[in-house]
């Protein structure tokens, strides 16, 4: 996991902070102004909750007593806010649909279940990438084959101490 050190907030945050606001830009766009798409509108609003669903799974802090409870979570907040979103749709001229709402919560349970299969597989691979530190004994085939020769190894800094003189009192 990519993580952006801004205290304590990771790169997923920023991300959902984005992703969020765009949908709800794109949701509450008067009827008159909406770009014609040829795609159905159900197939819209599942893929929209479906990410929403998964940046949530992620960004939401994972409890080492209950480790699925962040997935309830996600799933809660999404279909909370897809009812939340359909009804606040009413007053810039549109209309709240269940069956928008009905293709969000599958949206986001496709998402939250995708987050649930990839969520163990990214964690091997960070397992595996972290283990593989480069150190001068796992590369020393290379240097056999002559393809670090112009590279020098790094060396730690040496410390220099300074001597302290006695300090004399001038008067």
């Amino acid at each position: 996991m990519v993580r952006f050190a801004m205290r304590g907030f990771r790169l997923v945050s920023f991300v959902l902070a984005a992703y969020w606001l765009l949908i709800f830009i794109g949701t509450h766009i008067p009827h008159g102004n909406l770009p014609v798409l040829h795609q159905s509108d159900k197939v819209l609003h599942f893929t929209a909750f479906m990410g929403l669903a998964f940046l949530l799974a992620w960004a939401f802090p994972k409890e080492s007593k209950r480790p699925n409870a962040h997935l309830w979570g996600a799933l809660l907040v999404a279909m909370v806010y897809g009812a939340t979103d359909e009804l606040s749709q009413i007053p810039v001229g549109r209309t709240a649909d269940i069956a928008d709402w009905i293709a969000d919560t599958l949206g986001a349970c496709t998402g939250v279940a995708i987050f649930f299969v990839l969520r163990p597989i990214w964690s091997n691979l960070r397992k595996r990438w972290k283990s593989v530190e480069p150190t001068t004994t796992n590369l020393s085939p290379l240097k056999e084959q002559g393809a670090l020769a112009s590279i020098e190894p790094v060396r730690e800094p040496q410390r220099v101490s300074k001597a302290i003189a006695p300090q004399t009192a001038s008067r």
